[in-house]
């Protein structure tokens, strides 16, 4: 098959034969130019502000009636390179002819659905044309007769005129054979042999479990149609039960209308157990003392030659089941005081009290997001009342947010912090998930709060109000190790610039040793070990301000400036990485949706020889993800598994770094495999990883073609071979720890 732009695309759009197709791909490998077309015909279907051909061109080539029959391959023969040659030149005019070919291409790959109603109106619209005769116009009825010399001729024929013209009628139009749908066979048989089916399983299960036995609903119901027989004494007694809405007068203690049967008495003074009554609408109302029973009935007497009464035929035998809902009133001697029921006091529901008010954010030049339980991440706006509740600050801003606590809170960029609520025990306060911060009191001395980072947390108290306070929290991991498996290790620095504080680290059951920080002093935490205050010979820039480069500057002035408020913050900045044709705003618009988990654009970019010259930027990008916590890794590892479903664990392997026990163990010869990858992002990222190893590249360009990649291929692989494949400076040797990277403004 020969290469050309209408193969090409019918490869692209999947429609060729399989034989075919496999033919077609190695030309394209073969040839750079068809490669390098395949990457553009990619890149301007994807560009959104590309635009359209003009409709008043009339330029050779540039007729749609002529890209039509293009892609129809009726064009003729002589014309079709003047074509491709406009198309080749032109990017606008190439993805119209590719945007078209592939909608054509999904279009037409399914049969059409055509709704039977609207097939059968639409052959009916000519013969419903013919039936409506149009009528008159008032210019024809009021314009004077004219005489036949000067009458034009008649253009319209009356069906009178075609029969004498002698035409045969047009036929009538009807549906062909091959278009007529199937006559639906009817599945009501279908539809109650299930219903039925259904019907005979609920029973048995309803039967197996005892839901048809007497004393049941389903079961009474069933004895009252005779289905089934109700026992003797749950019939008498459902006879003899009446009137359930009577009384327990103060007069005696007969009771009235109950047909409970109760013939014996209970001798007065004597007090004896509550004999239950049924919880059935049963009111009792007691007046007074209440009196003693009637005397005791004799007992009947037992023939010995008839049966002995059976307790369904003995009123004084029927005795309700006991519920504990409504205990009888027991009888009492006459002036006995009633025992009272002590009151049970109301619940009374606690009213929903307003969330505790934390601070607010003092500048709308910085970008600040909040993590809503129902909303998601979303901006806060100027002066905007913050909760106990995570905020985010993306790269490149710097927010500043004034404490009801009395201290003026700076949070970096590429920082997560946590506002704490106080409590009938705790301070209000902040953690540190990970980033850095700088505290300052608002001129108020011994003002105190909670900081809490990894597993610890404590009280700072500001001993001076010119005192300033910054801290940094990272994350330490083995490199090679799964980062979603096991807690990391928390290394941060807590450094006192200006001013002194003191540091009380919270320990189970009392408060630990309090630590004092003179001015430029610094306190180390790693793990659960902490150093003793030490001196700090240079203080870190980022304590008084964050160096922002030019093109960042511009960028981070563009989002702060366009981001809603109103709106989640993932959607604003997925159309600001789109609509934007400035770089730096789509590529700091990336990063900062890296920092709420959203990598897809990311992970795209490495398949796509377009962004050859951000690639590394991309890579450092997603290692930083995958080390900064947990869900951050596992964000990444979602999003390669969206986009690469086969070659996921691969790609999120190459993320976790490489140490020399891992490349000893096999992994430099799967990196040295993974150059010759059919994915494009396989290539990309193994040769990132041992060019980040070795600190060499032999010439490896992951985006030529297979023949132009062997001879820089067969040089990694003789430096496998002499397992020259190792780290050179020692620094990432096997069980060294490596910092998750600080947070920086690039």
């Amino acid at each position: 098959m020969r290469l050309t732009l209408r193969t090409l695309l019918a490869y692209l759009d999947g429609i060729l034969e399989p034989n075919d197709a496999e033919d077609l791909g190695k030309k394209i490998e073969e040839s750079e130019y068809a490669a390098g077309l395949v990457h553009r015909i990619r890149d301007v279907m994807r560009r959104l502000r590309l635009g359209a051909p003009s409709l008043t061109d009339r330029g050779p080539g540039l007729d749609p009636n002529t890209v039509a029959e293009y892609l129809d391959n009726t064009l003729l023969s002589e014309r079709v390179t003047d074509f491709e040659k406009v198309c080749l030149d032109s990017d606008i005019h190439l993805a119209e002819v590719a945007s078209s070919h592939q909608i054509l291409a999904l279009v037409l790959g399914e049969p059409a659905e055509v709704d039977p109603a609207g097939r059968q109106r639409m052959y009916r619209l000519k013969e419903a044309e013919g039936k409506v005769k149009p009528p008159p116009t008032p210019a024809a009825q009021s314009a004077p007769a004219m005489p036949d010399a000067k009458r034009p001729p008649r253009l319209d024929l009356e069906p009178s005129d075609v029969a004498a013209a002698g035409r045969k009628p047009r036929p009538k139009p009807t549906v062909p054979e091959y278009l007529r749908e199937p006559r639906k066979k009817s599945s009501w048989w279908a539809a109650a042999a299930a219903v039925l089916l259904a019907a005979c399983f609920t029973a048995v299960v309803l039967m197996a479990l005892g839901q048809f036995e007497p004393g049941t609903s389903p079961g009474n119901f069933l004895a009252r149609l005779g289905v089934i027989s109700a026992p003797r004494e749950v019939a008498k007694q459902g006879s003899e039960v009446r009137g359930q809405g009577s009384e327990v007068r103060g007069q005696g203690s007969e009771v009235r209308g109950q047909g409970r049967g109760l013939g014996a008495s209970v001798p007065s003074g004597v007090p004896d157990e509550p004999v239950p009554t049924p919880a059935e609408d049963v009111k009792t109302e007691t007046k007074g003392p209440v009196p003693s029973a009637p005397p005791e009935q004799p007992a009947p007497e037992k023939s010995p030659d008839g049966p002995a009464e059976s307790p369904a035929e003995s009123p004084s035998s029927v005795v309700p089941a006991p519920t504990p809902k409504t205990p009888a009133v027991p009888d009492k001697a006459p002036g006995a005081e009633v025992e009272k029921q002590p009151e049970i006091p109301p619940v009374l529901e606690q009213p929903q009290l307003p969330p505790e008010p934390l601070g607010r954010l003092m500048s709308s030049e910085q970008v600040l997001l909040s993590d809503g339980v129902e909303t998601g991440w979303t901006r806060v706006a100027a002066n905007q009342m913050l909760i106990p509740q995570q905020v985010l600050v993306p790269p490149t801003y710097r927010a500043k947010i004034a404490l009801t606590m009395g201290v003026t809170l700076e949070i970096l960029g590429g920082s997560r912090v946590e506002l704490l609520g106080s409590s009938a025990r705790e301070l209000p306060g902040l953690r540190v998930l990970y980033g850095r911060v700088v505290l300052m009191p608002l001129g108020k001395v011994g003002s105190r709060m909670r900081l809490a980072f990894g597993d610890r947390t404590g009280t700072i108290a500001f001993t001076d109000a010119e005192t300033v306070v910054a801290l940094d929290v990272r994350r330490r991991r083995v490199p090679g190790t799964d980062p979603e498996n096991g807690p990391a290790r928390v290394v941060a620095d807590l450094y006192a610039t200006t001013g002194g504080i003191t540091w009380r680290e919270s320990v189970e059951g009392a408060g630990g040793q309090p630590l004092r920080l003179a001015p430029r002093q610094r306190l180390s935490f790693d793990a659960h070990l902490t150093s003793a205050p030490i001196d700090a010979k240079e203080l870190p820039p980022w304590i008084e301000s964050s160096p922002v480069g030019a093109l960042d500057r511009r960028a981070s002035a563009a989002i702060a400036e366009a981001l809603p408020t109103d709106r989640l913050a993932r959607v604003g900045l997925m159309e600001l990485a789109v609509s934007r044709p400035q770089k730096e705003v789509k590529w700091l618009a990336l990063r900062c949706l890296g920092y709420i988990w959203q990598f897809d654009d990311v992970v795209v970019a490495l398949d796509d020889s377009a962004n050859k010259l951000v690639w590394s930027d991309f890579i450092e990008e997603l290692c930083a993800a995958v080390g900064r916590d947990a869900a951050t890794a596992a964000a990444v590892r979602m999003a390669l598994e969206k986009q690469y479903p086969q070659q996921a664990a691969a790609l999120y392997r190459m993320l976790w770094g490489y140490s020399d026990k891992d490349l000893r163990a096999g992994d430099d010869a799967a990196l040295v495999r993974a150059l010759d990858d059919d994915l494009l992002a396989m290539r990309v990222l193994s040769y990132w990883n041992l060019r980040d190893i070795t600190g060499q590249g032999a010439a490896y360009q992951p985006e030529q073609t297979a023949a132009r990649r062997q001879q820089s291929v067969r040089r990694w692989r003789q430096r496998l071979a002499a397992k020259e494949i190792r780290f050179q400076d020692g620094v990432k040797e096997a069980g060294k720890n490596v910092e998750s990277p600080a947070p920086e403004n690039k």
